[in-house]
């Protein structure tokens, strides 16, 4: 019954909006415990009994499970939200849109777009005019 479902459902158009990876830099362990823990769950097979590693959740693995490994079609990739740009200069919404384009590029297509935070009492940004990221000194594209 589940085979004859997922003949039926085969050609069903795929798209993630909510698409996350880690930095290069990153130390935050707990999402590698949280990728053990869905293995473990057996929310998906192909991590069960697998080490996880801090280079399962960063760009390179990242694209391949999403645009090579599965059936998706398309998504957006989501700013990470913690600000650390506050200090580095680095807006998370910058890094999705250049996630977005190196994508775009890998794959020859239009199948990421850019998700953008949007945080109220920045002045100008219910006119348009303030910046669309509290990291940013500018609009990203």
């Amino acid at each position: 019954m589940a085979a004859e479902r997922a003949k039926g459902l085969a050609g069903q158009f795929v798209m993630d909006t909510h698409t996350h990876f880690l930095r290069d830099d990153t130390r935050l362990e707990g999402f590698v415990r949280q990728r053990e823990a869905v293995g473990r769950a057996g929310w998906n097979p192909t991590l069960a009994g697998k080490p996880q590693t801090l280079e399962d959740l960063k760009f390179d693995n990242y694209f391949k499970e999403i645009f090579l490994d599965s059936r998706h079609q398309g998504g957006a990739a989501s700013p990470a939200r913690p600000p650390r740009c506050l200090r580095t200069g680095s807006s998370p919404t910058t890094m999705a849109m250049d996630a977005r384009a190196k994508v775009n590029a890998r794959l020859g297509a239009r199948r990421l777009h850019g998700a953008r935070h949007l945080h109220a009492g920045v002045p100008g940004l219910a006119r348009g005019s303030g910046p669309r990221h509290h990291c940013s000194s500018s609009p990203t594209p």
